[in-house]
């Protein structure tokens, strides 16, 4: 079972590689401001959409860490992360209003008094919003914790724990339109790393006894319209981790036995899955391979209906190593993958993307979207309901990013996005 210090230190390297430069404490300017840049200033029609300048969200003085960002349809945004109040860590949030230029106050999500840290949170389409963090217990025995804002209420609900015993953390969250959602973690209890998933069938219902879908980590979930949601996690077949998928078809509540995605061949080690399914129930995940001789992005589809997830195939380049694959989908099945690719002899890295076009088969060539020169790394993108990309990353500790239109098959040139003299970590990013 993982100590408490343990934890902290998994979920704070940015704390250890400050202080130890002898920089200053952050605030979330420098770990977020993919949060404030990601949204594309309001634009009389015709005009070139442009970056806004980054903001501060969290307060001075106090290390925040960990941030994450969602909006709804109708452009409202929050973004939500935790900090140290000086005893200890809590989780907050705050709130961007569409057609609004100003972050509100944040405000604090986690109850007082117990450390929470890692937060995650979605929209569902009406603008209702749900986040989920791990903490809240003794240090021992940390729950997940998930809390509601419906949509212009203008404040967050009590916290309600998902599950107690043992110690959860790296929590996944994924609400679908009308407000189902689903939360996977991993729990630790003696000796046992378990996976463990929670569905809330509805926008105002509760979440269902947590489900154990098996041994392992790294895990990452995603449902559709219909409330049918799929999980991915990395298990150990024999000696060999390999990602794993459950299906849970909304008709019926109930997961399926897991299914193998990755191969399990002799020494082809596979990790960091993520998934992501449309409005018709299709879906797409890809993962870290490593294929014998060097780590490669691979990708398997499951068509709705099918119940089957097609044979891996691999998304990046031939002989390119790989490290860090991100995925976004839109309503419609275009699916991006992001990942930071190794050049130079090992001494350089760029970020690549490949497109996934709707109801296709192949994923198209990838494309580098970072100059060459410095290191990149930390590329999530998102993907909006009619194929606007837009993709964040760290650039030498400079936070850069790109945006690819619907109407062109190609990337813009990077651009900066964080401060001069801040360093930019941790980004994320979201799209209406």
């Amino acid at each position: 079972m993982p100590k408490w210090d343990e934890i902290v230190d998994d979920c704070e390297p940015m704390t250890a590689r400050l202080h130890s430069a002898g920089r200053r404490p952050f605030v979330l300017l420098a770990a977020a401001l993919a949060v404030t840049a990601m949204t594309l200033a309001p634009a009389p029609a015709k005009a070139t959409p442009s970056w806004l300048p980054a903001n501060d969200l969290s307060v001075a003085g106090r290390n925040a860490e960990a941030p994450t960002v969602a909006m709804d349809p109708q452009g409202d945004a929050i973004a939500a992360w935790y900090r140290s109040n000086g005893k200890h860590l809590i989780v907050q949030s705050s709130l961007r209003p569409a057609g609004s230029s100003a972050w509100e106050e944040p405000v604090n999500l986690s109850a007082e008094g117990v450390n929470s840290f890692l937060p995650q949170i979605a929209f569902d389409a009406a603008g209702d919003a749900t986040a989920i963090w791990a903490g809240g217990g003794e240090e021992e025995e940390e729950v997940i914790q998930s809390s509601v804002r419906p949509a212009g209420a203008g404040a967050w609900g009590k916290p309600t724990p998902l599950i107690a015993g043992g110690s959860s953390r790296t929590p996944s969250l994924a609400v679908d339109e009308a407000g189902s959602a689903a939360a996977i973690w991993e729990r630790f209890k003696g000796a046992e790393s378990a996976v463990l998933v929670s569905v809330r069938p509805t926008a105002a219902g509760a979440w269902q006894k947590p489900v154990k879908l098996g041994e392992g980590n790294e895990q990452a979930v995603a449902i559709d319209p219909e409330g049918d949601a799929l999980a991915v996690w990395v298990e150990f077949v024999g000696e060999i981790p390999v990602v794993m998928g459950s299906y849970r078809p909304a008709a019926t509540g109930v997961w399926g036995e897991p299914t193998e995605l990755s191969l399990a061949a002799k020494g082809q080690e596979s990790s960091a899955p993520r998934v992501a399914m449309d409005v018709h129930g299709n879906a797409v995940a890809i993962w870290d391979h490593y294929n014998g001789t060097t780590k490669v992005v691979q990708s398997a589809v499951r068509p709705a209906g099918s119940g089957i997830w097609q044979e891996p195939v691999r998304v990046s380049a031939a002989g390119a190593e790989t490290f860090e694959p991100q995925l976004a989908m839109n309503q419609e099945g275009v699916a991006v993958a992001t990942w930071a690719h190794v050049i130079g002899g090992g001494v350089e890295s760029i970020i690549q993307a490949a497109v996934r076009p709707a109801g296709s088969g192949a994923w198209q060539e990838p494309v580098s979207i970072s100059a060459k020169g410095q290191s990149a790394a930390r590329s999530p993108a998102s993907i909006d309901p009619q194929g606007d990309i837009v993709a964040v990353w760290e650039h030498e500790s400079i936070v850069q990013g790109a945006v690819r239109p619907a109407t062109s098959a190609a990337w813009g040139e990077p651009v900066k996005l964080s401060e001069e003299g801040e360093e930019g970590l941790e980004t994320r990013t979201a799209i209406d």
